[in-house]
């Protein structure tokens, strides 16, 4: 019973930890959810939009750029988002040697805006990088590596990820936009 007691202790820390830790996040929307063991540096530059969950042990880097994140998505556990990437092709100084600052006079070819549309599922271990633009209602299978745009309601895998398959017929994604903005009206009602 001691071992349970300090579980439960232990669990209670880490979650006001954590939420300590997400109080300066640029935006968290409501009824958004930030999961236990997630990095988020600096949280400033991270928004996040309404009925979203970020899984457990997440990854959101930036530095220059803004990670922002849409309504109903979903990241599975492990997921890497980095907006940054280092100087490789100046002459004269190491890839350690860059700061912040030196990016910024370099422009956005090495910090870069990750964008991730409403409605989009990314699972598990899949890293996003600078400059990827996630399109609404895409899934993002585990594993994968999403190094540009992606086209909505695209099912994408691999490395780098590629378009596997759509996730619905014309059709069916017409009946579903009208269900999801019909359901949208409702709400706001």
């Amino acid at each position: 019973d001691r071992d349970c007691i300090l579980a439960k202790v232990y669990r209670r820390l880490q979650i006001a930890y954590d939420e300590s830790r997400y109080c300066n996040i640029g935006a968290l929307g409501d009824n958004s959810k930030i999961c236990s063991s997630c990095d988020i540096t600096p949280p400033q530059n991270v928004f996040i939009g309404d009925n979203s969950v970020i899984g457990s042990r997440c990854l959101l880097w930036t530095t220059n750029a803004k990670i922002v994140i849409g309504d109903y998505v979903i990241f599975g556990p492990q997921v890497s988002c980095i907006s940054g990437n280092h100087v490789t092709d100046q002459i004269g100084k190491h890839i350690c040697e860059y700061t912040d600052e030196d990016k910024k006079r370099y422009g956005a070819k090495y910090d870069a805006d990750i964008l991730v549309d409403d409605g989009v599922w990314i699972g598990a271990n899949v890293t996003v990088l600078s400059g990827a633009h996630i399109a609404e209602g895409c899934v993002i299978a585990a594993g994968a590596v999403v190094t540009g745009d992606t086209i909505p309601y695209g099912i994408y895998g691999g490395v780098p990820a590629k378009l596997i398959r759509m996730r619905f017929t014309e059709e069916q994604l017409n009946k579903h936009k009208i269900m999801i903005s019909c359901r949208n009206k409702q709400e706001e009602n």
